[in-house]
């Protein structure tokens, strides 16, 4: 199960889009059971104060930020998962979010006691790119 980490030292640092747009403030991050970072919550009040779910994959610091990977946009698009201290996520809801942003579903979530889905599909049409992004043909 994936779960949260939050810390005061992550309040102030924003998420910046892969087009240098300020999406948001950090709310907390997302580990995966090895306690590697995942997803990063934002706060963000464009449609009213909720968290949402952009992933850690391909970001990197720069200039105290967090520069992700993907669009503003693609983040407002994404599944509404409402974000509770009470316990971790469900494996569809982390499915959905995978699902969203067009990455690999890792091992760790579709296999396991628990699991809901089957193990993602393989061959050269589902083989990540050089950045390891699944990407639709377009």
């Amino acid at each position: 199960m994936y779960t949260f980490y939050t810390s005061e030292e992550t309040d102030d640092i924003l998420v910046v889009d892969r087009d240098g747009d300020v999406i948001g403030a950090i709310a907390r991050l997302l580990v995966d059971p090895a306690g590697k970072p995942r997803w990063v919550t934002i706060r963000s009040d464009i449609y009213g104060p909720k968290e949402t779910f952009v992933p850690y994959h391909g970001a990197r610091w720069m200039g105290g930020n967090l520069h992700v990977s993907v669009s503003k946009y693609l983040t407002t698009e994404a599944p509404y998962i409402a974000v509770s201290d009470d316990g971790p996520l469900t494996t569809g809801e982390v499915i959905a979010l995978y699902r969203h942003y067009e990455l690999p579903v890792p091992a760790d979530v579709t296999t396991g006691p628990g699991s809901i889905a089957p193990a993602p599909p393989s061959g050269p049409e589902h083989d990540p790119g050089e950045d390891g992004v699944h990407r639709r043909d377009q």
